[in-house]
């Protein structure tokens, strides 16, 4: 996120959340996202309506054996939602 989204960090458009299923505070987004273990979601709102693009399969298969290409999908995702 750093490498390609500093000023929209900066600026609040854009932040990375690690969410810790363990913490009572996390029910909410564990509950929407449906999520039972390690994932990846990439959520945006673009023309007033909630993006969300599910990524946690694509990062399993591509973070060890062709992490550029995660890199870039993530790039590509984040963009898409500015």
């Amino acid at each position: 996120m750093d490498k390609y989204f500093s000023e929209e960090q900066k600026n609040k458009t854009v932040a990375f959340i690690a969410v810790d299923m363990s913490k009572d505070e996390s029910a909410d987004l564990i509950e929407k996202f449906e999520v039972t273990s390690s994932s990846l979601f990439i959520r945006g709102h673009k023309n007033d309506k909630e993006q969300i693009e599910n990524l946690t399969e694509f990062g399993f298969m591509n973070a060890i054996s062709n992490p550029e290409k995660l890199e870039e999908k993530i790039k590509t995702t984040v963009q898409s939602m500015l």
